[in-house]
């Protein structure tokens, strides 16, 4: 029997890395936030996932209807990130509606919060979505540039208006959402 050291390891497990495609469709508790404080709890969650359970974003964009995430993982490891993820929204929207409890606001947070289904499927509604122009924008990483294609100046011009999204509008700009972490040396909380 072989002793790996860590370097094999890390190695080998590199090795399984892929990219995945998600689109997240909310439920209706959206409803009951600001466009704002919902992409702001999205993105927070995103974040939570980034920095505690070492997920590596490459690239994301978060609307009111659908909230698109391309990310990198080992490869069997989709539903428990998005476990991870239901988990630190549905810790967001407890600590909104108990803040808004604390000052008085007579409101009853939405049942299906404290109900949600099996893989938080009250939260959210999640697909893998395969739109190759998407991806590379949300990655920057555009590879076959056609000469001019009137779809791909449409999605530019929408992913440049977005507020919450990976895709560069100036060379330098930082957004709400962690991205393109180095993996953590340490062992991951799902793992």
């Amino acid at each position: 029997m072989t002793e790996k050291t860590m370097d094999e390891i890390d190695k080998f497990r590199e090795e399984e890395l892929v990219i995945r495609q998600v689109m997240l469709i909310p439920g209706s508790w959206k409803s009951f936030l600001t466009e704002y404080e919902y992409k702001m709890m999205v993105a927070g969650a995103l974040n939570h996932c980034v920095a505690v359970d070492g997920l590596i974003i490459r690239g994301y964009l978060i609307t009111m209807e659908k909230t698109y995430i391309v990310v990198q993982i080992y490869k069997y490891e989709l539903r428990k990130i998005l476990l991870l993820f239901f988990a630190a929204i549905t810790g967001s929207l407890l600590t909104h509606f108990s803040a808004l409890a604390k000052k008085g606001v007579p409101f009853l947070p939405p049942i299906e919060i404290f109900e949600a289904g099996p893989m938080g499927t009250a939260l959210f509604e999640d697909y893998l979505f395969e739109d190759e122009m998407l991806v590379q924008l949300l990655t920057n990483e555009v590879k076959d540039l056609p000469l001019y294609d009137p779809e791909f100046e449409k999605m530019k011009a929408w992913l440049k208006s977005s507020d919450f999204c990976s895709y560069p509008k100036h060379a330098q700009q930082v957004g709400p959402v962690l991205m393109n972490q180095p993996m953590l040396k340490k062992k991951r909380r799902y793992e």
